[in-house]
């Protein structure tokens, strides 16, 4: 729900685990993956790990052409002998051993099972950009024949960092785990790749990574905006509002003459052939038919488009709230972002010495 008021224009789809969480609300795992914009309109199906342990989510992006794209975001948990009881681990190889599997490895069978989803997709002419969180290093081990390596191999995917100037990690360890798969055949399609530093946007001990695209070319040329239904200001249901649209219309349309003049051009163009002046005519008549639709548009649209009014002073008062959490955070010797840390201190003019732990906790009362 809180994605809603932030991107009123997006498509979200999310996994997480089945297992009960250990107190509260915090449950380790799950993966969400969303599409911002306009680009929203152009998904035509989403799903999840129908296992129930939040492995992986996915979004198929409709094209011209029959081009599709799916796009997934997966997480594979890491390797350990010695797993704790709530990690998600643990999760998912209790849902395993429910499931009748006596010798469950969470691991391998996350491979196996986007190994699956990706091959069916890739059955269906599907183009595959994967994004996966592995907890494995595969140049340090080339020859897993149950680990990321196999997915490769098995999908003809082409792992992005080979095509990167040297990285040497992505996580605070020091290991390079994370990893961004693509089909060979949208590659001329990326522009830009690469990884951020840490704690760029929040605090994490992984970077965060990027591929641009360029749309047109992902999914292939002439491709037309849609706007998102949820943001449209004009919608058939709304009647009252698509009255008041054609009444604005009509009326402008007819104080400017414009049906006339498009009456006047035809008879023109049947009499004397099509020309230049004729050409240029047409497209002032199309220019101001359609400046005239937009504004009766925008007189028909609600006159509050939020549903809160929106408040200069909550702002700040939240972004104050964010800045000394991230100062608590700080004194905790928690990883913080100190670029968006420094940001939101200059953005908000605050003069910040504050050095004690109490001293935080009561500038964020």
């Amino acid at each position: 729900m809180a994605t809603k008021n932030y991107w009123t224009g997006h498509h979200s789809t999310h996994s997480t685990s089945t297992a009960a969480p250990r107190t509260g609300r915090y449950l380790p795992g799950g993966t969400a993956t969303s599409v911002l914009g306009e680009q929203s309109s152009r998904v035509i199906q989403s799903g999840t790990d129908n296992t129930g342990m939040g492995r992986y989510s996915w979004v198929t992006l409709q094209g011209k052409e029959n081009r599709t794209i799916t796009m997934i975001s997966a997480y594979r948990v890491c390797s350990t002998k010695t797993p704790g009881p709530f990690t998600a681990y643990s999760q998912q190889a209790h849902i395993m051993s429910l499931r009748g599997n006596t010798n469950p490895d969470p691991r391998q069978e996350t491979i196996q099972d986007l190994t699956d989803l990706i091959q069916k997709k890739q059955e269906l002419g599907h183009q595959i950009v994967l994004s996966i969180d592995a907890n494995e290093d595969i140049q340090q081990n080339p020859k897993n024949t149950t680990g990321l390596q196999t997915l490769i191999q098995k999908t003809d995917l082409i792992d992005t960092s080979m095509i990167l100037p040297n990285l040497a990690d992505t996580r605070n360890t020091g290991s390079k785990i994370d990893y961004m798969l693509v089909s060979p055949a949208i590659v001329p399609a990326i522009e830009r790749i690469g990884w951020y530093e840490y704690n760029a946007f929040a605090p994490s001990d992984h970077r965060a990574g990027f591929i641009d695209f360029n749309s047109a070319k992902l999914l292939h040329n002439g491709i037309t905006n849609i706007t998102h239904p949820s943001i449209r200001k004009l919608r058939l249901q709304c009647t009252t509002r698509v009255e008041k649209y054609l009444h604005a219309m009509c009326y402008l349309f007819d104080t400017r003459q414009l049906l006339p003049a498009v009456t006047e051009l035809e008879e023109k163009a049947r009499e004397h052939g099509w020309s230049e002046a004729l050409e240029k005519k047409y497209n002032n008549i199309d220019r101001e038919m359609t400046n005239i639709m937009i504004r009766a548009e925008k007189d028909c649209a609600p006159s509050q488009n939020r549903k809160n009014p929106w408040s200069t002073q909550l702002k700040e008062k939240g972004l104050t709230y964010r800045y000394w959490s991230l100062r608590l955070r700080q004194l905790d010797n928690l990883p913080v972002s100190q670029v968006q840390a420094t940001s939101l201190r200059q953005y908000l003019n605050l003069q910040d010495i504050t050095t004690e732990r109490t001293q935080v906790i009561a500038q964020k009362k």
